[in-house]
């Protein structure tokens, strides 16, 4: 069975005891509620029972809250390809978790990839200026092993956009192909 999940653009922030701030990246918007629909709102992970975990509501006040969620936008609408305008689309493929964890591994890499960047790119250069490609044959031949080689490095590549992005405190809502 399929339950109402939070929509991956929302981040929380506690205002003070009673009451929460809801920022809606998608909408750009800031919202103020009661800290029970807050936490009500971001329990909703799509597996568990809305009614069953009601963080200090009645079913009647769910029932409302979830109508006034999904009225708000608030609610994933598990839409993961969108067409965006004429010849172009997103689809996404990774909606990530943030924790500390996350941002903690996104620095590592970001520090990583600061430290190699002066020696790759002199290891670069050298290759090139040489002339002498070192190449690996795999026994596939030079067309799948290009087409491999592209698709691993720019997946990296846009990795390392996220971690970056991450390790300097911005926001990652979700990875695809645009």
């Amino acid at each position: 069975m399929k339950y109402p999940k939070k929509s991956h653009y929302l981040r929380f922030r506690k205002k003070d005891r009673y009451t929460s701030y809801v920022l809606d990246y998608r909408g750009g918007s800031l919202y103020e509620m009661d800290i029970c629909c807050a936490r009500f709102l971001r329990s909703l992970n799509g597996c568990r029972d809305p009614y069953k975990n009601t963080k200090g509501l009645t079913e009647e006040e769910a029932e409302t809250a979830l109508e006034h969620f999904e009225k708000l936008g608030f609610l994933d609408d598990g839409i993961r390809f969108r067409i965006t305008g004429p010849g172009s689309f997103t689809w996404t493929l990774v909606t990530p978790k943030e924790n500390r964890r996350i941002r903690a591994l996104a620095r590592c890499w970001n520090r990583l990839l600061l430290l190699l960047c002066l020696p790759l790119l002199a290891f670069g250069l050298q290759v090139l200026l040489s002339g002498d490609f070192p190449f690996v044959d795999l026994g596939w031949g030079p067309i799948p092993g290009a087409v491999t080689g592209l698709v691993l490095g720019l997946s990296l590549h846009e990795f390392s956009h996220a971690c970056v992005c991450l390790s300097y405190g911005g926001v990652w809502f979700e990875a695809g192909i645009a």
